[in-house]
């Protein structure tokens, strides 16, 4: 039985590496996959020469939009038909261990559990309206875009409250958000909210995949949710799982309406390793010294209480 960490990665190349190298360091065996959309990154032959398999993807992705679920279904599939992995972990380029990866990766082989989820809490709005998005993008003319996103805005007005839409700082000028009130606002019974670092095992994997792949009533809905990277695997792998079980993958500190957990330090570092996840975040670019020192410390003594608690075998 064996572990196939699933990186996603977008930014800071020296910190992916490092974090590759650490994974590969604390668990010789496990498969690394890293998916990212920017050529400018890293080089695939730069991640192949540690061990890993790079995924250069062509799919481009947009915060709070479906385009974060093709990211990770597909980097997901690769990881299912690359490597002979029976538990897949998804993580951030921004992720770093703290604890023994091989002394963790026996936990998972132990348990009866099919996938270990980080729950979160789900707003009403999450299900009681449809989202949608759109962006406006006219190449080589950035005053006709300019003008559209205006009149995208005015004409918004006449349609409220039927539909809104409106833009996010944080998702740009160009990048426009669209909801409508839905018929129907009882929860469904599938949903399942929770961080998009999870760790499933293979047969659910597969299934959740299949069922993505081919369409459902389920993903139907899904497909209209707002944030759908925080549901729709999630979704469907309890969907498909036998046993759920709640515990975090990475673990994170969120300030108070933050829309960004907070960056690593020391101290931050020690206070979520009590979670138990085998991995922090968010791991800032040109990471003090220490950070790194107070992981790897945390990482090195879980290796060794493991080694203290295991039975001596029978001669």
């Amino acid at each position: 039985m064996s572990s196939c960490y699933v990186v996603l990665a977008h930014t800071d190349p020296a910190g992916l590496l490092r974090l590759v190298r650490r994974i590969r360091t604390l668990s010789p065996a496990a498969s690394i996959v890293v998916r990212f959309d920017d050529a400018d990154l890293i080089s695939p032959d730069v991640l192949r020469a540690e061990g890993a398999i790079p995924l250069l993807s062509c799919l481009p992705v947009r915060w709070g939009d479906w385009s974060l679920v093709d990211a990770a279904r597909e980097a997901l599939g690769v990881a299912l038909r690359q490597t002979d992995a029976t538990w897949f972990s998804v993580i951030s380029g921004q992720d770093y261990p703290v604890r023994d990866l091989a002394a963790w990766e026996e936990t998972l082989h132990g348990t009866d559990a099919d996938v270990l989820l980080d729950p979160m809490p789900a707003k009403a709005q999450t299900w009681e309206y449809r989202w949608s998005s759109f962006v406006v993008s006219i190449p080589g003319h950035p005053r006709l875009e300019r003008v559209t996103g205006s009149l995208v805005d005015r004409g918004s007005r006449l349609l409220s409250p039927w539909v809104d839409v409106y833009r996010l700082e944080r998702t740009g000028t160009r990048h426009f958000w669209v909801r409508r009130p839905r018929r129907d606002t009882t929860r469904p019974p599938f949903l399942v909210k929770a961080s998009q670092w999870m760790t499933v095992r293979r047969p659910t994997l597969t299934a959740a995949l299949d069922e993505l792949q081919a369409g459902s009533e389920r993903v139907d809905v899904l497909r209209t949710m707002l944030v759908p990277d925080e549901l729709a695997l999630q979704s469907l792998c309890a969907a498909h799982a036998t046993t759920v079980r709640e515990a975090p993958t990475t673990a994170t500190h969120f300030a108070p309406d933050a829309p960004s957990p907070d960056w690593l330090k020391p101290e931050l570092v020690g206070s979520l390793a009590t979670t138990g996840a085998p991995f922090v975040r968010k791991m800032p670019p040109g990471a003090d010294p220490a950070i790194l020192a107070a992981a790897d410390s945390l990482a090195e003594a879980s290796g060794r209480a493991t080694d203290e608690e295991a039975p001596t075998p029978d001669r």
